[in-house]
């Protein structure tokens, strides 16, 4: 039996990352969500177990960051989004992904975490998905038959 899943997507700043701020979780929910300044050059991401907040990428060149298109990601913080994530799920009853896309795809960022969460018995997933990325998400993690709904916004 698989988990429940729903998607949420959109274009860039269609309102994914809002609408899952703006849910209802239970009090045992885990997982991430990420935020920008204004003009969207610099990102973080918050651990919602703790509410602890790291630097994930920015457009300016940052210490121990990979290139990434015209951001510098810091692989670390994906390794402790990932921990984080991976130590809660036993214990949670939702987990939240925000988000799933270009470098899930390649094989890293929160992969690792969303690949155990969909291992994870008894667990709702909810994942932000861009909708350029929607169907390549779909295939690259054989969602097809896992999916419960897709929002798109």
């Amino acid at each position: 039996m698989f988990n429940k899943l729903t998607l949420v997507s959109s274009p860039v700043g269609g309102g994914k990352t809002r609408y899952l701020a703006q849910m209802r979780l239970p009090a045992s929910h885990c997982g991430v969500i990420t935020s920008s300044n204004i003009e969207k050059t610099i990102y973080h991401i918050q651990d919602l177990s703790s509410g602890e907040k790291r630097l994930l990428l920015s457009e300016e060149q940052t210490p121990n960051a990979r290139r990434f298109g015209r951001f510098f990601v810091l692989q670390e913080t994906f390794d402790w989004a990932n921990e984080r994530i991976v130590s809660n799920l036993p214990t949670c009853s939702v987990a939240v992904f925000d988000e799933i896309g270009r470098i899930e795809l390649e094989g890293w960022g929160l992969q690792p975490s969303f690949l155990k969460a969909l291992q994870t018995p008894d667990i709702e997933i909810y994942a932000t998905v861009r909708d350029t990325f929607l169907g390549q998400v779909i295939r690259a993690f054989d969602l097809e038959e896992r999916i419960s709904r897709i929002i798109n916004l």
